[in-house]
């Protein structure tokens, strides 16, 4: 059976085309067509179809590049049959040789990557990476899977040795430094409660100290005591009031209840005669009276979320900061002016 082409038949003024069979004598055929008919398989369905060698791998069917064309035949007769019988070992050969070709070139192409990565220097092949809980992992970059007893498997083995001691090597760093975080923690607690019983001892009456003694005293109430006392040469000044959603209905001109107040604050730029006065008469006395003050101008602004573009109202203020024992810090907020 041969397949005759329509358009080729057409042309040729035939009316048959598509699958035909024909007959050959066998006695008249050379020794090279009865070897190609004995060893066509029945399957194939016809001498078109031609048997091909296995494809490599990474090669994926498609027809490779300068292989015979296949005859077009225009009737069904001997002469066709002889032509597509001398086709079919040409292009068994021709398909060979194609995929030596490619082989070799994918076997070139392998032995030019495994020795590009044999040179490269071992930073190269090795990649830092962390886990969820942030230990370090070392990972070693191959491209290719390498072959027992090769040199490339024999670098991959020393880089694995070299991930795995860096490793080591980072749990131990980080024990380390787990260890001296937890005694500089610990310092600072033994420094932060000897400031407390420091201060306890100092600023609060009989019965604050049974609680602190106990345990049960709050820590806000022991800093009120001691802002009470470390504050107490401010008390002519007036204190700071926060800003309000009140303060924004006040200056705003829409009332609508949906809206959200925001707040922020930031250092003063530019001040007035009056507030400047007051700054510096806190500053004067301060320094005077406290331990290592820091004094400092702010500008309190408010406004609604939804405007957030400007703001409707501001209040300037002097905050008094003193830091004892370099360990506890108390602040107290003062007016910078009085409306």
């Amino acid at each position: 059976m041969v397949t005759v082409d329509r358009a080729a038949a057409i042309l040729a003024g035939h009316e048959q085309w598509g699958d035909v069979s024909v007959e050959i004598a066998l006695a008249g055929c050379s020794e090279a067509e009865r070897v190609e008919l004995a060893g066509l398989r029945l399957v194939d369905g016809g001498l078109d179809a031609c048997d091909k060698p296995d494809k490599p791998d990474g090669y994926y069917g498609h027809e490779p590049d300068g292989m015979p064309a296949k005859p077009v035949l225009a009737v069904a007769d001997e002469a066709g049959v002889r032509a597509v019988l001398a086709w079919r070992p040409e292009y068994r050969a021709a398909y060979v040789a194609a995929i030596a070709d490619l082989r070799a070139k994918q076997a070139a192409d392998v032995a030019e990557m495994v020795a590009a990565w044999l040179a490269k220097p071992d930073e190269e092949c090795l990649e830092k990476k962390y886990w969820g809980n942030g230990q370090v992992a070392w990972k070693v970059l191959c491209p290719f899977s390498t072959r027992e007893g090769s040199p490339a498997r024999a670098k991959e083995e020393r880089l694995e040795g070299l991930a795995r001691a860096r490793e080591a090597e980072a749990r131990e760093r980080e024990e380390e430094q787990r260890k001296q975080a937890n005694e500089t923690a610990e310092v600072a607690r033994q420094r932060l409660m000897a400031c407390h019983e420091k201060l306890a001892a100092g600023y609060l009456n009989d019965e604050q100290r049974r609680r602190f003694a106990a345990g049960v005293l709050p820590m806000e109430e022991l800093l009120a005591a001691v802002r009470e006392v470390v504050f107490a040469p401010l008390a002519s000044f007036a204190r700071y009031v926060r800003l309000t959603r009140a303060d924004i209905e006040a200056a705003s001109e829409d009332e609508s209840d949906y809206k959200t107040p925001e707040y922020g604050t930031c250092e003063a730029g530019e001040v007035g005669a009056e507030e400047w006065a007051t700054y510096e008469a806190i500053v004067k006395v301060a320094a005077a009276e406290l331990p290592t003050p820091e004094v400092e101008l702010r500008l309190h602004f408010a406004g609604w979320e939804e405007d957030r573009q400007y703001y409707l109202v501001d209040r300037l203020s002097v905050l008094v900061t003193v830091t004892i024992d370099e360990v506890v810090t108390i602040s107290r907020e003062y007016a910078a002016s009085v409306d």
